[in-house]
Formats: structure tokens, sequence, C-alpha cells
């Protein structure tokens, strides 16, 4: 069979490793992790190999060095030698690395844009860039990535940066798939959190693998490829998480001020993505809820 290599598009902290981990432990596919990472020497923070830590001793991850980094897919499925494996999950999130790989043709290139609510992002921004320093060189990057915003985005309130952020990193993906009119798929952090199987049986259906409903329970499978070690809580507590911080962290009048931002709803509606109190969804989704309740309100009624 065709062997596949899946590379998850995202910003960071909207559940790549989580779709990586449960797409991983499919009986024909394999996480990977953030395989970019190995292009460099290594990062204190970060977990070359789950399993092994040393990559060397990894039986997935050996071989793969910074001037091998170009072959990785290969090193891996000759590494694995198992026929069974045709899929790899690659975490890595950015266009950057994606792009070193868009004209490879030994293996089925597909892409994930798993996208998570503006909302949450911004959260996550705020506090882990907690220092005007910070802050400073992110308006700084901004403006540089985005010239005809650069001088609002020097002054603009810290949310409005951050929404824009999310909004220039996301707008890069689609642009990134569209352009190349690449092999990909749609996914919200919201559905897959919070109907996953419903998802997962998506993504596999769209990889051409049948859905095993054990690849939920990713936490029972072993997992080689890189991890931040700020992740192995969740296989600990054996939970698949669905973090809604942002609901409590903002102001209903600072959600509206970001979801209802002119621009970000002109590019989910152009996604097809409808803001809920939860999340982002696909707006098929929520066409077949309505479906749903009109059926059991007539079923009631009858």
């Amino acid at each position: 069979m065709q062997k596949t290599v899946v590379t998850i598009l995202s910003s960071n902290f909207s559940g790549s490793h989580f779709l990586s981990l449960i797409l991983g432990s499919h009986s024909k596919a394999m996480h990977i992790g953030e395989i970019k990472h190995l292009r460099r020497v290594h990062k204190s923070e970060l977990r070359y190999c789950y399993v092994c830590e040393d990559p060397e001793r990894c039986p997935v991850l050996s071989g793969i060095t910074p001037e091998t980094i170009d072959s990785a897919y290969e090193t891996i499925f000759s590494n694995i030698n198992d026929p069974n494996i045709i899929t790899l999950i690659d975490a890595s999130k950015k266009v950057s690395w994606a792009k070193r790989f868009i004209h490879h043709n030994k293996y089925e290139m597909k892409y994930i844009h798993l996208i998570r609510d503006p909302r949450a992002l911004v959260r996550r921004w705020i506090i882990s860039d907690a220092t005007w320093r910070k802050r400073g060189k992110i308006r700084i990057k901004l403006a540089r990535s985005e010239p005809p915003k650069s001088w609002p985005l020097l002054w603009l309130p810290i949310i409005q940066v951050y929404t824009y952020r999310w909004l220039f990193q996301n707008r890069e993906i689609s642009r990134f798939i569209s352009e190349n009119k690449l092999d990909a798929l749609l996914v919200t952090y919201r559905d897959l959190a919070n109907y996953s199987e419903r998802e997962v049986q998506r993504v596999t259906k769209w990889l051409g693998l049948t859905y095993e409903p054990s690849q939920l329970d990713y936490w029972n499978f072993e997992h080689h490829g890189t991890r931040k070690a700020t992740y192995e809580w969740t296989k600990k507590q054996k939970t698949r998480y669905f973090d809604k911080r942002w609901q409590v962290f903002f102001t209903k009048k600072q959600q509206e001020e970001i979801i209802g931002h002119r621009d970000v709803v002109v590019y989910l509606d152009n996604l097809g993505l409808v803001a809920t109190d939860e999340g982002l969804t696909l707006r098929s989704n929520i066409s077949l809820v309505e479906s749903f309740n009109r059926t059991n309100k007539l079923t009631l009624a009858t």
C-alpha cells in the first residue's frame, strides 16, 4: 500500500500532540512527534524521544541528525521495518517545515489544519508572554511580517495584538494549503476534544484507514517520538482533556472583542467555521445538530 506522511499544521497550543497521539495509536500509523526539532541541537525542555530519551538509542528516530534531517521520513520507515505501519503522523506544526517536503514524491503527503479558538490562544499567549519585553518582541515581529498593519500593531492593546497573531498564523497555513493545492483536512480543537470519536472517524476515513475505537485511549500505547515534558501529565492521568479556561479568564466583552473582530469573522466564514460558546466548529456540524434537533421535535410532536 502507498505509504503516507501526515503533517499537522497549527499554532502552538492548539492540540497537535493530542491529535498526533490519537492518530498514531492506530495499528497502521505511528506518532513521530515534532520531527522539526531534530534539525538542531538539543533543547532542555524537549525529550527527543518520550520512550528512549536519546534519539541514537531510539528504534524509530535513530540515524536522524541535522545533516540527515531531509531524509527523516525514509529513515523512520526504514528503522521500523514494519509493513503494517503505512502512515507517519508528524506534529511539527510549522509551514516552514512542511515546505521542505512539499515536492516529496516518495510518499503520499497529507496535511491537517488543526485550528483552535482565538480566545484560547490569546489567553495562552498573554500568560506565557507576561513581560513587557516579550510582548514588545512579539509586536515588532508581527509588525515586520505584516507591513500594512505595522504601525497599529505597535500600539494596539495586547488582546488585539494577539488576535492578529492568531489570524496571521492561521492565514499562513490556509494560504500554503490553497496555493499549493494540497490534500488537506480542517479539524477544530473543540470538535476533536468534545466529539473525539466522530472526528477521529472522519480523519481516519480521509486517511484511507479503518477507524479503531482503541486509538482514542492513546495512553495505552507506547509512542516514540519527540514530546515536550509539559505534555506528559495527560498520558499519566489517562485523559482526553478539553481546555476551556479562556471562558473564565476573559470577560464576555473581551471574548466578543476577540471572536467578533472583523478580520477574524471574515476568515472564519471563508473556512466554513462557526464560533460557539465552547470554541470553533465546522458549519456542517452546526447543520447536523440543527437537523437532529428538528427531527426530534417532529418526533415528539407526532
